[in-house]
């Protein structure tokens, strides 16, 4: 979890070196590419974990987002 968050937050940091973001604001630049729907995606695969932890409620419905996981790892493999 804390590499696929490390990595989120830096991809999410980097987004102003984008030539298309990078006239705009950081913080807009940014919001922009957070929004983005492989972002929003990435997002749901490991908030999940961290609500869990920080709530300690029942969160078993949402255990299901973790498949979102695959998907993102899926997107790695040079199959």
């Amino acid at each position: 979890m804390i590499v696929f968050t490390i990595e989120y937050a830096l991809r999410l940091w980097s987004a102003v070196e984008i030539p298309i973001l990078s006239r705009m604001r950081p913080w807009h630049a940014r919001a922009i590419f957070a929004s983005r729907p492989i972002m929003i995606i990435d997002l749901l695969a490991f908030a999940p974990w961290y609500v869990q932890w920080l709530i300690p409620v029942d969160l078993r419905v949402v255990r299901l987002l973790r498949v979102l996981r695959l998907f993102k790892l899926a997107r790695f493999s040079p199959v």
